[in-house]
């Protein structure tokens, strides 16, 4: 991941892996998801991670995790029995709690209005079979 000013000049390299990326409210700092790791705020400069968090659950390859508005928090899908909601993590350290009460299907994707007074969502059920076949020729 680099980081270029907007009028030119030299990139700077601020992660040095493949990493699902979105910039704080405050232009401040960075949070980064890679696939193979934890979730990090690091900063928008670059350097060593300010925060990092495993307590944020991934969904496939990635955890779908998104910057609070005001960028006091992480805002995050948790799954449980089958169920997703959304969770909010305080990033001064207090207790994860959860910001929608649903009771069924599961959330896929999810974005954050700027003001942080609305969610945009996916979910719903995922079904499939599995067919074993013998002696095929």
């Amino acid at each position: 991941m680099w980081r270029i000013q907007i009028d030119g000049g030299s990139p700077v390299r601020i992660w040095d892996r493949y990493a699902y990326a979105e910039i704080s409210p405050d232009g401040k700092s960075v949070l980064v998801a890679p696939a193979d790791g934890k979730v990090s705020i690091i900063p928008a400069e670059g350097g060593q991670p300010l925060k990092s968090f495993e307590e944020v659950p991934r969904l496939g390859n990635f955890a779908v995790v998104h910057w609070s508005a005001d960028g006091a928090a992480l805002l995050y899908v948790k799954t449980t029995g089958g169920v997703s909601n959304i969770w909010r993590l305080p990033l001064d350290g207090g207790e994860a709690k959860p910001v929608t009460a649903f009771t069924s299907q599961r959330i896929t994707s999810f974005a954050v209005s700027r003001d942080g007074k609305r969610l945009a969502l996916a979910r719903g059920s995922t079904s499939s079979d599995v067919v074993l076949m013998r002696d095929l020729k």
